[in-house]
């Protein structure tokens, strides 16, 4: 009689993780594709021209030395981006996002940019 309880549970929790695991396979899937859909987006802003604004904003801060990363958002979408971030606003019409400046010094160039 053990025996047969014994093989009736391991049946029993064989079944539960296989449904568990299909399931999961589908949430995954899910995420891929909407993960997906959210970088194609991504990729035509990137790919739209920015503003005059930022454009000219962007170029100030390149000859004051500022860098962008390879392969990273050009400056000019990172600008208007921020400026955009800046605006929205919760269902509460409170700020979304806030905004933080610093400045830092250092006794060399490399520790003031980290």
């Amino acid at each position: 009689m053990k025996n047969g309880m014994t093989y009736l549970f391991i049946l029993l929790f064989s079944l539960v993780s296989a449904t568990s695991y299909a399931q999961t396979t589908r949430e995954t899937k899910k995420m891929y594709k909407n993960e997906n859909k959210h970088n194609a987006v991504v990729d035509k802003q990137v790919q739209k021209k920015a503003s005059k604004e930022a454009r000219k904003d962007a170029k100030r801060l390149a000859k004051q030395g500022y860098m962008v990363p390879v392969g990273k958002i050009p400056m000019e979408k990172q600008l208007e981006r921020a400026w955009r971030m800046q605006y929205e606003l919760t269902p509460e019409h409170t700020p979304k996002y806030l905004l933080g400046q610093a400045n830092s010094v250092a006794g060399n160039q490399n520790a003031a940019k980290m």
